[in-house]
């Protein structure tokens, strides 16, 4: 599968499209969707913003440099690693401390550009995100949080 053309607006809650060969990807009036795999394809580019229900995003394996997900302020798992990732934006919404809980695996950024910064919306965020986030578990040691 090399391209998906979603309906507009969707009622899809689920899309899991992993092991293919998308290349780009836009949910756009997706707002009953919660659920989107799209691991293991070539993912150069993917917009969340229109899947404002998004609960959990997996879309490691890939070969993304930039993931926006702040206006999914519903995210509650997401796994963004293996890419070459160098910003993550967060937001200023989401539940750090539900993506930061290391009872779960709610956030995996392993495995990503050694530059990569992770941003969070503000200096309490910020410093939350320092001293919660397992490095091995959800980021790598060179990783690094931003309060914009």
């Amino acid at each position: 599968l090399e391209t998906i053309v979603l309906p507009n607006p969707s009622v899809m809650n689920n899309l899991e499209v992993s092991i293919n060969k998308l290349t780009t990807l836009t949910l756009d009036n997706q707002t009953s969707m919660t659920v989107c795999r799209v691991k293991e394809n070539l993912l150069t580019s993917i917009d969340t913003s229109g899947a404002t229900a998004l609960t959990l995003l997996d879309c490691s394996d890939n070969q993304l440099i930039t993931l926006d997900v702040s206006a999914n302020t519903a995210l509650t798992s997401l796994s963004c690693a293996n890419n070459q990732l160098t910003s993550i934006d967060l937001g200023d919404t989401i539940d750090l401390a539900v993506l930061a809980d290391p009872l779960a695996t709610n956030f995996d950024a392993t495995g990503n550009n050694s530059s990569l910064v992770i941003k969070v919306g503000s200096l309490a965020r910020k410093a939350y995100a320092d001293l919660n986030f397992i490095v091995g578990t959800h980021i790598d040691a060179t990783t690094t949080f931003s309060d914009q």
